[in-house]
């Protein structure tokens, strides 16, 4: 069975393909699964049924995309790089730094949306190899006021490095507001 941590998506063609997962080093047990498979890879039958092909994953978030004109799966990081990540900063102060990802691969911010649950806060995102620098900036600072649709950032300095590491930082809080969110999309 594949580690439970990494995850696959499968964008499905209208072939009639089926897949397996490999479980261990001899491969799953069953009616015309072939033998051998190792961990971590996936044991495909092709659209015509007659022959076998395999997959190793690159990386845990990869996406198996079917190529018709070759007639198998292959692993592909995903267009947009990344999953979209969110995070919620309770009681937001002037100062306040998180850090909220290592960047996997290389990746673009398509968009940072904000919102608080009152008055305003002032935030920029940041990035950079060494956590302790002043880093690069990935948004222009912006100030946050809605508290519904949200207020998107103006994007630069894309794309982000490979182990590159994302943080938040607040700058400026009006009023007193319980809740700070941002939605990054890549």
């Amino acid at each position: 069975m594949m580690d439970p941590a990494v995850s696959v998506v499968l964008e499905v063609p209208t072939s009639p393909s089926i897949i397996f997962s490999a479980e261990g080093p001899q491969g799953p047990i069953g009616t015309g699964i072939p033998e051998g498979g190792t961990t971590g890879q996936l044991v495909v039958r092709t659209e015509a049924g007659t022959e076998w092909t395999s997959t190793e994953l690159a990386e845990d978030g990869d996406v198996l995309t079917w190529i018709d004109n070759y007639q198998r799966w292959e692993s592909k990081a995903p267009t947009n790089g990344s999953a979209p990540r969110s995070v919620t900063i309770t009681y937001p102060q002037v100062g306040d730094s998180f850090t909220l990802f290592r960047a996997s691969r290389e990746m673009t911010i398509s968009s940072a949306t904000a919102l608080v649950s009152s008055d305003s806060v002032t935030y920029q995102l940041k990035y950079g190899a060494d956590r302790s620098s002043s880093g690069t900036s990935a948004t222009a600072s912006s100030v946050v006021t809605s508290t519904s649709t949200g207020n998107e950032a103006t994007i630069e300095n894309q794309p982000i490095a490979a182990n590159d590491w994302v943080w938040v930082e607040i700058s400026d809080v009006t009023g007193e507001p319980i809740e700070f969110n941002l939605s990054i999309a890549f």
